[in-house]
């Protein structure tokens, strides 16, 4: 357990001095967050209600797949943290003109929403949160690298990332990502022997 979080705290620190080689590929969003919620269903724990709201027909972005993993998971868990006597982490994928943080003003953007029903950030930690080693968890609980990494993957993947949240209600985090020009074209099918 403890080289697994070794490893896990390595793998963090890479990404965020961005160190980590970057891979980016033409990523479905929707399949993305399909598959990232089956992942997360246990992870969350009985008392967490998990819900999808999926875009249709939404535009695909250009990212590095194990990163865009890594952000749903550590925002999903986050909002998991956020409440021990359970609620619910709404995944959501939408499409924007652009928006808050969107550098690329006309393009078609994507938007990933992870919302959660939990206690919600005090106004005065709020413009912190994405500040390296700033944690509010129990020493020994947390880095303070989760949401620092987030941000650091999310610019490196040239979108943007805002926080909203309201004490006793919850919180949104919005990450927002330009679409691709274009899906990938389908791999050609080999013809039978």
């Amino acid at each position: 357990a403890s080289a697994r979080r070794g490893a896990a705290l390595t793998q963090q620190l890479l990404t965020f001095s961005r160190k980590q080689a970057v891979k980016p590929q033409v990523i479905d969003p929707n399949v993305l967050v399909s598959r990232m919620a089956r992942m997360l269903r246990p992870l969350l724990g009985e008392d967490i209600e998990l819900v999808c709201d999926l875009a249709e027909n939404a535009p695909w972005i250009v990212a590095d797949a194990g990163q865009m993993e890594q952000v749903i998971m550590n925002l999903a868990v986050n909002g998991r943290d956020a409440m021990p006597t359970g609620g619910r982490v709404t995944l959501v994928v939408a499409q924007v003109a652009s928006g808050p943080g969107a550098d690329r003003v006309g393009q078609p953007h994507v938007v990933f929403e992870v919302a959660d029903t939990g206690a919600g950030i005090p106004p005065e930690v709020l413009p912190r949160v994405f500040e390296p080693y700033f944690t509010t968890k129990d020493h020994g609980k947390g880095t303070g690298l989760g949401l620092a990494m987030v941000h650091g993957i999310v610019q490196q993947a040239g979108g943007g990332i805002t926080v909203e949240s309201t004490r006793g209600e919850g919180t949104t985090v919005c990450v927002l990502l330009p679409a691709a020009s274009a899906a990938p074209a389908p791999s050609p099918v080999a013809p039978p022997q």
